[in-house]
């Protein structure tokens, strides 16, 4: 029950955004729930998944979006999340559930717009320290071609699967 993991009483009183990032074997299933309040982001819950099945990763997001007013619900929608993001947003529709591809100028985009929101602290987290791992471990890598991706090392931990449910 993803509800185990927000605040006894969780009663929201700013709008509630929902960022998934989905992985199975190698990666974290990770789904980061916000709050806004003003201009701030909250970080509510953080509700991680390693190795569960895609039938109950989608059992925990839809029991959020049942339960809870989530405004929008971004989904990775790249390989693995792909069917996943599809048919939550034909169930959900599509003012709520935006699903993302990650491409090198999306991830760029959310990575960049992701730190100013930390340098304006617009965005607060809790004492998570596998969170602030995942944040501090984006690099921005040169290309051969040229350009610039954003991305992280694979550990044991993951890909930076926080940072990226967070980014959403």
């Amino acid at each position: 029950d993803a509800t185990a993991d927000l605040p006894l009483n969780f009663q929201p009183v700013g709008e509630l955004y929902l960022g998934g990032d989905i992985g199975r074997r190698k990666d974290l299933t990770v789904l980061i729930l916000l709050e806004k309040i003003g201009d701030v982001y909250w970080v509510r819950a953080i509700i991680r998944m390693r190795g569960r099945s895609f039938a109950e990763q989608r059992l925990v997001i839809e029991n959020l979006m049942d339960t809870l007013p989530i405004r929008r619900l971004c989904q990775d929608a790249s390989g693995l999340g792909m069917q996943l993001a599809e048919e939550l947003a034909v169930k959900y529709g599509t003012s709520r559930v935006e699903p993302i591809q990650f491409t090198m100028p999306v991830k760029e985009d959310l990575a960049v717009r992701t730190r100013r929101n930390f340098e304006q602290k617009t965005l607060r987290t809790p004492e998570d320290r596998s969170l602030r791992s995942a944040v501090h471990a984006i690099r921005r890598i040169p290309t051969a071609a040229g350009h610039f991706r954003f991305d992280a090392e694979r550990s044991e931990a993951g890909h930076s699967d926080e940072f990226w449910a967070l980014a959403l």
